[in-house]
């Protein structure tokens, strides 16, 4: 289909004799050209400019500049309607000596078409609304005939329960044409053209780093999937779902929960974007890494829960997103207690290294000589208090 746009009338002023007289002989040539394609009438896909000459009832009527005017349908063009001395973009769908006949470029609506060969040619689309399932696709009626759309061309995803489109109205293309028996059609192409437009929009719109809502669609084992926009879907991957270990996206997220998520990557070298988003890094959320230093220094004990056995020690849930190692060399000897728990048990540790630049904590079990260290705390903080023996600060503090 042609994609060529042909100005029905140009700009009414006394700037051409200007340009002809500072332009040398080939800015003639061009205007010449020009002047000769707006009198050319337009051919059927073309899109045209024109200016609206009359607004009637039912019809449009645009300025092109020859001896016959172009006609818009009043319809196409909804509730606002232009006014007289306006401009208009359309497409043109029909073009003879006696009529040309014109779509707007921003009608919302499905074109109005006379038959289907019309749609055929210009790759226009129709609208139908599917009637049966049958083996391998849809029953579709459109136009007064029945035609067949093939499952894998009703929609842009997989589906899964076809009866989910029985009764509904969809716009189609035709893509083969032998009525009245042989009518074929595909949604899935215009979907496609809308996707690739509204994806050039959302590359205009965001870039990686920036934050943008959506709304969770599908959960699979190794992520979720979140839709940015119409047709536009982005994927958090499993580890980027929570700053804790997850190992079910169902454990972080839910199908139809709203998000804000960070865009981590866009991959253009595709037919389709490849989006890969982070909702740990959403607006809101917080590295607890950023704070590891103060919220846990070395020395500190506190309890914690084995999230992971292995033969060389244990991986220990200390914070949302704060792991520690508990290597197996600090068991005591005989701790068989220790070296029985499993994962989901509780346990008590100690932090004995913080290294955040690697986002790494080493644990051990508190010592004889952290007691020690409680108890003489203890004993001092008795002692600035109170006066007396040994044996009577030992008496106030068992007290």
């Amino acid at each position: 289909m042609s994609k060529k746009s042909t100005p029905f009338q140009q700009d009414r002023g006394g700037g051409e004799d200007t340009a002809l007289a500072s332009s040398g002989a080939s800015d003639f040539a061009a205007l010449f050209e020009q002047s000769q394609g707006v009198r050319q009438r337009p051919q059927v896909g073309d899109v045209v400019r024109g200016e609206v000459l009359a607004v009637g009832s039912e019809e449009i009527f645009i300025g092109t500049g020859g001896p016959i005017d172009a006609v818009i349908p009043r319809k196409d063009l909804g509730e606002s309607p232009p006014k007289v001395g306006d401009f208009i973009e359309a497409r043109v769908m029909r073009s003879s000596e006696s009529e040309i006949l014109l779509r707007p470029l921003s009608a919302t609506s499905t074109v109005s078409v006379d038959s289907l060969e019309d749609a055929f040619e210009m790759e226009l689309p129709v609208e139908g609304t599917v009637v049966e399932v049958v083996k391998g696709g849809f029953r579709v009626k459109l136009l007064g005939l029945t035609a067949f759309c093939p499952m894998s061309q009703m929609d842009a995803k997989p589906i899964k329960d076809p009866a989910e489109y029985l009764n509904k109205k969809f716009e189609f293309t035709v893509t083969k044409l032998e009525p009245p028996r042989d009518v074929v059609l595909s949604r899935r192409k215009l979907l496609s053209l809308q996707r690739a437009e509204t994806e050039g929009q959302f590359l205009k719109e965001f870039k990686a780093g920036d934050f943008v809502d959506g709304e969770v669609t599908r959960l699979e084992p190794f992520g979720a999937f979140v839709e940015l926009r119409p047709q536009v879907e982005a994927l958090v991957h499993i580890s980027e779902l929570s700053w804790d270990r997850v190992r079910n996206p169902q454990e972080a997220v839910a199908v139809g929960q709203r998000v804000n998520v960070r865009i981590l990557k866009i991959d253009e070298s595709e037919e389709r974007l490849k989006i890969s988003v982070s909702l740990k890094q959403g607006r809101g959320q917080v590295d607890p890494w950023t704070r590891i230093s103060e919220d846990f220094p070395r020395g500190r004990i506190l309890e914690g829960r084995i999230e992971k056995r292995e033969s060389f020690g244990f991986f220990v849930h200390l914070g949302p997103g704060v792991t520690g190692l508990l290597p197996k060399s600090r068991f005591r000897d005989g701790l068989t207690s220790v070296e029985n728990k499993r994962v989901g048990d509780g346990i008590s540790v100690q932090i004995t290294e913080v290294k955040p630049e690697e986002r790494r904590i080493t644990l051990g079990l508190p010592t004889e000589e952290s007691d020690a260290a409680d108890w003489s705390h203890a004993l001092g903080a008795k002692a600035e208090k109170s006066l007396g023996t040994l044996g009577d600060l030992f008496k106030n503090f068992k007290k």
